[in-house]
């Protein structure tokens, strides 16, 4: 004869065998959840947008198309010979000609590299290096526009 304990032991062991041979035939195992899918960068494009040697005064970089792509990685390097504040804006228009500020890097004060990601907004691009003083700088900004 077989006691309580043993019989409630047995027909779970058995329930539990039963559950997992029917999620089997059914083809719905349970799965460890698959990992979020990495965003891919299916093209690209480099883009120098601001080449100022020993400036002493605010310089706008040429505007570039980018209108097929959806955000831009800019790094900026500011090369301050004396005391200066730089500030980098990154500017989007619809038509080449009229531009609005989307994105500002703080302003820096000694040589620094800051990078800058931004939606792309409109279909051109530009940058543009404000100085608060007279003291020449030089300023270099990089982008790379994704999608």
């Amino acid at each position: 004869m077989i006691n309580k304990n043993t019989l409630m032991q047995l027909l779970l062991t058995i329930g539990i065998a039963g559950l997992a041979l029917a999620a089997l035939l059914s083809g719905t195992t349970s799965a460890a959840p698959a990992d979020a899918p990495q965003g891919t960068v299916t093209s690209f494009a480099r883009y120098t947008l601001l080449t100022a040697n020993k400036i002493t005064t605010t310089q706008t970089g040429l505007g570039v198309r980018i209108a097929n792509f959806e955000w831009m990685d800019c790094f900026s390097a500011i090369d301050a010979t004396l005391a200066q504040t730089v500030t980098v804006s990154y500017q989007a228009s619809a038509d080449g000609i009229n531009y609005a500020t989307v994105a500002s890097m703080a302003a820096a004060t000694t040589d620094t590299v800051d990078y800058t990601r931004t939606l792309v907004y409109g279909e051109y691009f530009r940058t543009v290096a404000t100085l608060a003083g007279s003291n020449p700088v030089t300023v270099n900004v990089k982008c790379v526009a994704k999608n």
